[in-house]
């Protein structure tokens, strides 16, 4: 709120572009940051849950702030079919649709097992991921 308040008192257009992709997906992409030597950075899926899941209600809260001085574009990357483009602020519905935190979080914990156990992810990405050490069951 307070670097958007501080942007707009500077005269800036501020615009806030949510990129929506499935949570499994997201978890994908976040393996492949963590796999790369030169980025190394992953993350668990707890803040990635509190991220997904808490979004929708944070946009709210700048809506009802700062109103059409802020504007919202959704990029919806969930189906098959090409990127859809939502704009303004009655888009929000669109980043609900994979379910609120825990269900998300039950999502990602759930994609993290099986690709663990698959053998996608490696123990370093998963204890990261997961908090804690991976079961060998």
């Amino acid at each position: 709120m307070e670097k958007i308040e501080h942007s707009l008192q500077k005269g800036f257009k501020v615009c806030i572009l949510a990129v929506h992709v499935a949570p499994e997906i997201a978890l994908e992409r976040t393996n492949s940051r963590y796999m790369d030597p030169n980025n190394g950075r992953g993350a668990s899926i707890d803040g990635m849950a509190d991220i997904q899941g808490n979004l929708p209600a944070g946009l709210r809260r700048i809506q009802e702030r700062f109103g059409r001085l802020v504007s919202l574009t959704v990029i919806d990357s969930t189906g098959p079919e090409q990127r859809q483009f939502y704009e303004g602020w009655e888009a929000i519905p669109v980043l609900e649709k994979e379910g609120n935190r825990e269900t998300i979080r039950q999502r990602l914990a759930a994609a993290l097992e099986a690709g663990f156990h698959e053998g996608r992810y490696c123990d370093g990405f998963y204890t990261q991921a997961a908090g804690r050490e991976p079961s060998r069951t």
